[in-house]
């Protein structure tokens, strides 16, 4: 009777030792990684797109800002040499201080446009180095980013392949474990 026992007990434990080994079935985090890594590259390429299209509106925008300048900077220099002009022909026929006067605020007023629109260029030009450079640090920050995630996901296949040898190994040594027991088993119940 005892030698039952200790047969149905050892059956029970490779039975127990085989099913419990058998279901280890791990689910792998190297999948979800890559689809983080899939969105974050798809954002991180939609927002580039969108920072350089940006851009090159700005650059546009100036482009034609410039050439507007430059076509008004170039008649308002021709009206006030016009107007010089026409202030040293009255200054010789008459003394028109009136009409100096006017002349010497028109001037004064296209120095103060042509000053307003280089200062409105400058602060342009500036922004759009800051969006460069802006662009230059995401492009490189992504570079890092995808180098280290890159690196994350070689080590996660190697953990993995590793911990799906140990698995293997360990259902060999619970079929093995159980197998044993089974003949231990039974040769108890044979004797």
């Amino acid at each position: 009777m005892s030698n039952l026992k200790t047969a149905i007990i050892v059956l029970a434990t490779a039975l127990l030792t085989f099913t419990l080994t058998y279901k280890c079935n791990r689910t792998s985090p190297v999948p979800g990684i890559k689809t983080q890594i899939h969105k974050i590259d798809s954002g991180y390429k939609t927002n580039t797109t969108n920072y350089n299209r940006v851009n090159d509106s700005l650059v546009n925008e100036l482009a034609a800002s410039n050439s507007k300048m430059v076509a008004s900077k170039q008649t308002l220099t021709k009206t006030q040499n016009k107007l010089l002009q026409m202030i040293k022909v009255t200054s010789i026929i008459s003394p028109c201080d009136s009409v100096k006067a006017t002349a010497g605020v028109y001037i004064a007023q296209v120095d103060s446009t042509l000053n307003h629109y280089a200062v409105k260029d400058s602060i342009q030009n500036g922004l759009i180095q800051i969006k460069d450079n802006q662009i230059l640090m995401c492009d490189s920050a992504y570079t890092a980013m995808t180098t280290i995630s890159n690196k994350l996901v070689k080590e996660l296949n190697k953990s993995e392949k590793k911990a799906r040898r140990r698995e293997t190994l360990n259902k060999i040594l619970g079929v093995g474990l159980g197998i044993s027991l089974l003949v231990i088993g039974g040769s108890v119940i044979l004797n």
